[in-house]
């Protein structure tokens, strides 16, 4: 029997391409016990803004140590645009979209949620979406899998961990992976090459969150998710 594993950060907002290895697996590992990255997608992502171009949505963080990992690092309740401004953003670039109302007052209560951890919001949002994509595969946070090593050998420790006999990893993957020693333990690589998706939009961009899918497509966004993907 097939148990394909597929493993990613927990991004804020995530684009299209994280949904779609959802999508295409048995179980998705929200790998939250790896070292905060700044100025990257894990406080933040792109939306359209009023003017037609793509704009950060950013959640304010407080930055205690260069060492932190995803799963302690915390939001910057003191901020004092936090979360108006960005619920305000929010509203101001999308009210007008077909599917806003259908969405957007479960996910401003998700938002105003007070979270401590940027990981808890974060997660929150993924499983927002997940929801509303109709995604049905399993999650589980590495946080709770006993594991080791780090790059080829942390995805491999984790695959081992859970069962996996195939194991569906990003395009970068080719860089990192050490596809010998998962051919070892009896794991087969997978690679998901995706290209994002065109859809019907005034402002189209690719690589934009997949709220701004969202909120134009509602719950044909998923279709539009899989167009994107290629053979593995």
């Amino acid at each position: 029997m097939i148990m394909r594993v597929t493993i990613h950060q927990p991004e804020h907002m995530p684009w299209p391409g994280f949904f779609h290895k959802m999508i295409n697996a048995d179980l998705f590992i929200i790998l939250d016990t790896v070292q905060y990255r700044k100025n990257y997608f894990q406080n933040r992502n792109r939306i359209v803004g009023e003017v037609g171009d793509p704009i950060w949505l950013t959640v304010p963080t407080k930055n205690i140590s260069f060492e932190e990992l995803i799963s302690e690092k915390l939001i910057d309740k003191t901020s004092n645009h936090w979360p108006r401004k960005y619920l305000n953003l929010i509203k101001s670039c999308y009210t007008g979209t077909q599917f806003f109302k259908d969405y957007s007052d479960e996910l401003f209560q998700i938002v105003s949620n007070d979270f401590d951890k940027l990981a808890d919001l974060n997660i929150a949002l993924i499983m927002f979406f997940r929801k509303h994509l109709g995604i049905g595969c399993e999650i589980m946070l590495s946080s709770t899998i006993t594991h080791y090593g780090s790059k080829s050998d942390l995805n491999l420790a984790l695959c081992k961990a859970v069962g996996a006999n195939e194991y569906l990893s990003g395009a970068s993957g080719r860089d990192y992976l050490d596809l010998t020693s998962f051919s070892i333990s009896g794991i087969k690589v997978l690679f998901n090459d995706y290209n994002p998706p065109n859809y019907l939009s005034p402002n189209y961009h690719p690589y934009l969150s997949t709220l701004d899918l969202l909120f134009r497509h509602g719950p044909n966004a998923v279709n539009i998710i899989k167009t994107g993907g290629k053979e593995f």
